[in-house]
């Protein structure tokens, strides 16, 4: 892993942990409080399910070059990566390993990283949970959120996402139908919606801007402003005027000043 990719990895999941320490802030476990009858989203059919390849005929990481760093050629497993010398070999290694693993071992290799988590904040674990989570969602998105459902609020809400945000940057429009689903326990969460939402948005605007925003206008509020967030954030990476002219179309309110000071536009 370069240095960059790294400072990206830390300025992540730095927002990461911010996301989690925000959910919690309600106190209690709002998905218990939610949930009805046998805690079911019913969700994960909407998005459809790739082929896993039960029978694991699939070539491993077919036209990805998995590249692990030296002295890690003995790695079979999430846990043996772990337990290697080096955080930044680790890191590396992670990600080459996710590459290469098929889509039906991924529950497993999620419950080894979960075990060996030093506490549910343990740096690794996450980045570990969340590649290996995208990767899922990319293969089998209705599988990797029914894997979530056993777990807290704090992981799930979490678990959540990165599942979403693979979903998102190939079909934007079936992320977006997730989110507003009415038995969608997870969006009805204190603040998880608002998160959700800028997680779509923010894989929806490098595709399409305007109808990333043309759908967060659409959404009630405890959802608006993330999905605005998540709408100017990504276009004011690339072309900041115009995500200030975005800004000032829409209607006044903390719906958009909160993601006009998130993202440091001058209106």
């Amino acid at each position: 892993m370069n240095t960059k990719g790294l400072l990206t990895f830390v300025a992540g999941l730095m927002v990461g942990l911010a996301g989690y320490h925000f959910l919690a802030g309600g106190g209690g476990d709002p998905v218990a409080d939610a949930e009805q009858g046998d805690g079911s989203s019913g969700i994960g059919s909407m998005l459809g399910a790739k082929d896993s390849d039960p029978d694991g005929e699939a070539e491993k990481g077919a036209g990805v070059e998995v590249m692990m760093p030296e002295g890690f050629d003995d790695v079979r497993s999430v846990k043996d990566i772990m337990l290697k010398a080096g955080p930044r070999d680790r890191f590396q290694a992670l990600m080459a390993f996710v590459e290469g693993i098929e889509a039906h071992e991924i529950e497993a290799a999620l419950a080894e990283i979960r075990a060996g988590a030093s506490n549910q904040f343990d740096p690794e674990a996450m980045f570990a949970s969340h590649l290996l989570l995208m990767r899922w969602g990319e293969e089998d998105s209705e599988g990797a959120f029914a894997s979530l459902e056993k777990l807290g609020m704090m992981e799930r809400a979490f678990g959540s996402m990165s599942v979403l945000a693979a979903v998102a940057s190939k079909d934007p429009r079936a992320a977006a139908d997730w989110l507003v689903a009415p038995d969608n326990i997870m969006a009805m969460v204190p603040r998880a919606g608002d998160f959700m939402a800028t997680t779509v948005t923010k894989e929806w605007a490098k595709q399409d801007p305007d109808a990333a925003l043309a759908w967060a206008k659409t959404l009630p509020e405890g959802k608006r402003a993330g999905a605005y967030n998540g709408v100017l954030g990504s276009l004011a990476a690339d072309d900041p005027q115009r995500a200030s002219k975005m800004a000032l179309e829409l209607e006044a309110g903390k719906d958009r000043a909160n993601p006009v000071s998130y993202t440091h536009l001058t209106l």
